[in-house]
């Protein structure tokens, strides 16, 4: 037996391209490669050389499947709950005071105030905010059409298809705001300061 070394990347696009050419299946989502243990194929695979038997192999892809369901739902819920609890409360709070900044230049310097870039932020930080809510409201009704359907596997790719695309909009939308709130408004160790802490 020869020994094997891997140097690839199977993240590149040189690999997916390599595994094309090759033959191999090169499933990009979790659901799909746990779908694949399942297969006729694998099954014959893994009893005909009695790795596993047919329902043994059955029920750990099960117990994967449930795992991948219930990490899913704990991120989402964790996720939502931080953005309507601590982003959009703070990003509110930054709203508030920048409004109030700009009615005070107004009223101290009369309507020839150039205000344009305060109110620009605000409008920024406004839009932000509505899509941070809006993104929550559409990965709780994604988790809820999911829990409709009658197989994991079909909840499974709903989520990985529909719910991860959106958890991934809405960091881009935190991510923002996290750069045009005021620091002492914003309640969550920001990317610079997570640097200094270890």
């Amino acid at each position: 037996m020869r020994p094997i070394l891997f140097n690839g990347d199977n993240y590149s696009k040189e690999w997916a391209s390599e595994a094309k050419k090759r033959g191999l299946p090169n499933e990009k989502t979790t659901p799909g490669a746990l779908k694949a243990l399942v297969t006729d194929r694998a099954l014959r695979l893994f009893e005909k050389y009695q790795v596993l038997s047919n329902e043994e192999l059955k029920a750990r892809y099960l117990i994967h499947i449930e795992r991948y369901l219930k990490d899913l739902e704990i991120e989402v819920n964790c996720l939502t709950n931080l953005c309507l609890t601590q982003v959009i409360p703070a990003a509110v709070a930054y709203q508030q005071k920048l409004a109030r900044a700009i009615l005070d230049a107004k009223e101290a310097l009369g309507s020839a105030a150039v205000i344009s870039s305060q109110a620009e932020l605000l409008k920024k930080i406004l839009d932000y905010s509505n899509d941070v809510y809006t993104a929550c409201k559409e990965i709780a009704a994604g988790m809820q059409a999911a829990k409709a359907l009658d197989s994991e596997q079909k909840k499974a790719e709903m989520l990985c298809a529909r719910v991860k695309p959106k958890m991934d909009e809405l960091r881009e939308y935190v991510d923002a705001l996290e750069n045009l709130v005021d620091d002492e408004l914003w309640p969550l160790p920001k990317f610079w300061e997570m640097l200094f802490i270890c």
